[in-house]
């Protein structure tokens, strides 16, 4: 948890990978809120991180875990809020975000004309990352 590590307020952000991750994370420690960018949801669905991670799919299956973290999210009594941001014109990011879709502290950020996964490089870009934090740690959106 937040005071079991010593902070007052803990946030966190990741990207592809990282962002379920930070996902998880934030899920676990107690976070105020998450912000990910081109986030997969529910990596044991996703053909290339079965490969990847089957060992670890099988100790989560095993212990009953998932990896779904609309599972997850709407299981805890008090998930963080998190905004998921992602290309509109990636089918990939886009069906795994709007899996999270209607969970009362999620928010879906899709960018439109973007189709690649790498959508952080557009907020970099284009000076919306700065913004984009801020109202995370404001305790805003986005």
């Amino acid at each position: 948890t937040t005071k079991s590590i010593g902070a007052t307020r803990l946030f966190c952000i990741g990207n592809s990978a990282g962002a379920y991750g930070a996902m998880r994370f934030g899920l676990d420690l107690g976070a105020e809120a998450v912000l990910g960018f081109g986030t997969p949801t529910d990596p044991g669905a996703l053909p290339i991180w079965r490969a990847d991670f089957a060992r670890l799919y099988q100790k989560l299956s095993a212990a009953g875990g998932t990896t779904d973290l609309r599972k997850l999210f709407a299981a805890s009594p008090s998930p963080p809020r998190a905004t998921l941001c992602y290309g509109a014109g990636h089918d990939g990011d886009r069906e795994q975000a709007e899996q999270m879709a209607g969970l009362p502290t999620v928010r879906l950020l899709p960018t439109p004309g973007v189709a690649t996964h790498n959508v952080i490089a557009e907020y970099l870009r284009d000076g919306s990352f700065q913004t984009i934090v801020a109202a995370m740690l404001e305790g805003q959106a986005g």
